[in-house]
């Protein structure tokens, strides 16, 4: 899609994910940690650090009862985006197969560091109680989420990522200037 007046190709990729009552969602969170959530993400290190095509790009899920989704999303330059478009579909790809057990470790320290913070925050408490509350019927608790997330293994995020991951479950909306996405999508 064109839209007149963008400087740069906005992307989105959106993958069917969990729904929120599903005993998956630590692992889903690691995967989401170690694909895009971060400086120290895949997608991050290599398109931004590595490559230099965005200023920043990203990963997400959204999650509700019926179901949820896994969003990736990046700006580029124009001439940037035949680059980046590769780029992050071979690190989709890849990451059912290479993930290592030093990201999975990297991922869970910071959600737990995350986890942390929060704890000091009455607001971030409360948002995190309110969310847990509506959407999984019960009361957040600090150590329960402590204790899903270290037992989630490097095996259970690899499969996780090759079953949402695959490029025939994926929808992608690309906008910017005249002609840009066009080329390649």
């Amino acid at each position: 899609m064109t839209r007149e007046g963008t400087d740069q190709v906005h992307a989105r990729l959106g993958f069917e994910a969990l729904a929120v009552g599903d005993p998956r969602i630590p692992a889903l969170i690691i995967l989401n940690r170690t694909l895009g959530d971060g400086a120290s993400s895949r997608l991050f290190q290599r398109l931004r650090e590595d490559e230099g095509l965005t200023y920043d790009i990203w990963s997400g899920p959204a999650l509700r009862r019926l179901g949820g989704i896994l969003e990736v999303g990046w700006a580029c330059a124009p001439p940037a985006f035949a680059d980046a478009w590769r780029l992050v579909r071979e690190e989709l790809g890849r990451l059912a197969d290479d993930l290592g057990m030093d990201e999975v470790e990297v991922a869970k320290e910071g959600l737990l560091r995350g986890l942390e913070m929060d704890m000091e925050s009455p607001s971030a408490r409360c948002s995190l109680d309110v969310g847990e509350v509506l959407e999984r019927g019960r009361r957040f608790d600090a150590p329960t989420a402590r204790r899903e997330f270290e037992k989630v293994t490097v095996d259970e995020v690899r499969r996780l990522a090759a079953e949402i991951l695959r490029p025939e479950r994926m929808a992608s909306a690309i906008c910017g200037p005249e002609g840009a996405a066009t080329r390649v999508a």
